[in-house]
């Protein structure tokens, strides 16, 4: 089982779409999900400031980059561990 809460969650959540085959069941608490939608509105607070740690989707590498780790862009129909 793997743990993880805000950025820890975003991590357990792209474990949960690129590899669910490593653990049998993951535990989230207040997971970061929607990497993409919160990283591309400069309005809500505190974002802008994360561009340094998590990209300005603005750049558009950087957008690639987030598009692709971005668990809730990446939900796909198929078997995944058990999650709390």
């Amino acid at each position: 089982c793997a743990t993880g809460g805000s950025a820890g969650g975003l991590l357990m959540g792209a474990v949960i779409n690129q590899a669910p085959e490593l653990y049998r069941g993951i535990v989230t608490q207040v997971p970061f999900v929607d990497a993409l939608t919160t990283m591309s509105d400069p309005s809500i607070p505190l974002t802008t400031g994360e561009y340094d740690e998590w990209g300005n989707p603005e750049n558009e590498s950087a957008y690639r980059d987030i598009r692709a780790y971005s668990p809730y862009d990446n939900i796909e129909a198929k078997a995944i561990p058990i999650c709390w």
